[in-house]
């Protein structure tokens, strides 16, 4: 079986969901993602900025927006130490204005992804 690293971004606090704000303590990506990691086995790595997101929802809209705008890809607080031992790296992300995750890590694996539209 293949070697499999599940890297992932999500939100918490504040999402938009059935109607009205919720507030989330584990985003839906990171959920999936644990459900991944479980479905295939390998390594689970979550992927963190620097400066972190508003709790506000809207707030963090008109943020992500203006990284968005501006082609910025904000500093993470870590990478894996290595995804040599890897032969697959599946990227679970939200899906913010139908774009992928502003900058990664990784070259020369096959990749795999889920994209949700919740946070």
């Amino acid at each position: 079986m293949a070697n499999i690293l599940t890297a992932f971004f999500s939100m918490t606090g504040e999402t938009y969901a059935g109607g009205g704000v919720v507030n989330l303590d584990k985003g839906y990506t990171h959920i999936a993602a644990e459900y991944i990691q479980e479905a295939v086995g390998g390594g689970l790595f979550h992927i963190e900025q620097v400066r972190e997101y508003s709790a506000d929802h809207f707030k963090m809209i008109e943020e992500a927006k203006a990284e968005l705008q501006g082609d910025e890809r904000p500093e993470l607080k870590a990478y894996p130490e290595s995804i040599d031992g890897y032969d697959t790296v599946i990227l679970a992300f939200p899906n913010w204005w139908n774009r992928l995750l502003q900058g990664c890590f990784g070259t020369g694996k096959a990749l795999g992804g889920h994209l949700g539209t919740g946070i």
